[in-house]
């Protein structure tokens, strides 16, 4: 309180020797008034700062300690800030239905797709056709989307990931509050200023606590809108056979490999058989090419290699 009375009676000590010094503007008389601000302006700055130092170490006391997941969440009012990241691999057989399921389910929850990418045709033998999405989920959600992925598709890859921006978030939210004081405080200073340098002084200070705040407030959206909607990325490979992800014993192993090798065969003939079924016009063309060319040999080169033999023999 006393130090909120000292605050106000320099500031009327400053309007004083502004309002003395108004009548003339001379070059000692601005240096002067310039100088007598500044002194005001720092000795109220000072006492807010001890003013602020004083009601911090009344709110953090220094035997609690102050934890991320803790102490400075509960004290300053700011619940803890946890960014929620989940990457899945994902196989199935319908394609096509699998998208449109799970964009229908994000909105469900109340997310959206925040970027998504589709490359490949339809296949032959084996699928080329693959996906790749970015959702963002509300994160209390989370959990329920990710169980719902895995009665959807097979899941062949899972990752998650959590980090804690709770400190970052409160030393972002302190510097915008301590430039939202500041800023306050030069308003008050600036309407009561008469001399033109300190007045392009505050100004230009203002101008840069205006930029800093946007920066603040845009790192602090930013943040908030992570927190609230987490993550999801989502890989999805179309494919002809589901590839099991269960724990198997050596019989089971055994006979998988050998179904697999059995199905690489298959797959091999029927794309060969693909191949030469889809390739039989150039075939056609290249076996007529052929054939003319040997029934020339034969008609133009061969036919007199005989009668060549035949005098031969007679000489």
């Amino acid at each position: 309180m006393k130090k909120r009375t000292g605050l106000m009676t320099g500031i009327l000590f400053a309007l004083l020797v502004l309002g003395g010094c108004g009548g003339g503007y001379d070059k000692g008389t601005m240096e002067e008034a310039s100088v007598a601000t500044q002194s005001t302006y720092d000795m109220a700055a000072n006492d807010y700062k001890g003013e602020y130092q004083e009601e911090t170490a009344e709110v953090y006391p220094e035997e609690d300690g102050v934890s991320a997941s803790s102490g400075i969440a509960s004290v300053s009012g700011v619940s803890q800030k946890l960014i929620k990241t989940v990457n899945l691999h994902m196989e199935t057989r319908e394609f096509d239905p699998l998208l449109s399921d799970i964009t229908t389910k994000t909105q469900e929850l109340g997310g959206y797709v925040e970027s998504s990418e589709v490359s490949g045709d339809s296949y032959y033998g084996n699928s080329t056709r693959s996906a790749w999405l970015r959702l963002r989920i509300p994160a209390e959600k989370l959990d329920g989307f990710v169980e719902v992925m895995g009665e959807m598709g097979n899941v062949t890859y899972k990752e998650e990931s959590v980090q804690d921006v709770t400190l970052e978030y409160v030393d972002v939210e302190s510097h915008k509050q301590a430039l939202t004081t500041e800023q306050e405080r030069l308003l008050t200073l600036l309407e009561s200023a008469e001399n033109m340098e300190d007045i392009i002084q505050i100004e230009t200070r203002l101008s840069e606590i205006r930029y800093e705040l946007q920066s603040y407030e845009s790192r602090l959206r930013v943040m908030d809108n992570q927190v609230q909607y987490s993550t999801v990325t989502l890989s999805i490979q179309e494919v002809e056979r589901i590839t099991e992800v269960k724990k198997k014993t050596f019989f089971e192993e055994i006979a998988g490999r050998f179904s697999d090798n059995l199905y690489d065969i298959g797959q091999g003939i029927r794309s060969f058989a693909i191949w030469f079924l889809s390739s039989l016009p150039y075939l056609l063309i290249w076996a007529g090419v052929i054939g003319l060319v040997v029934w020339l040999l034969r008609r133009k080169i061969f036919p007199r290699l005989p009668i060549k033999v035949k005098k031969e023999k007679e000489n």
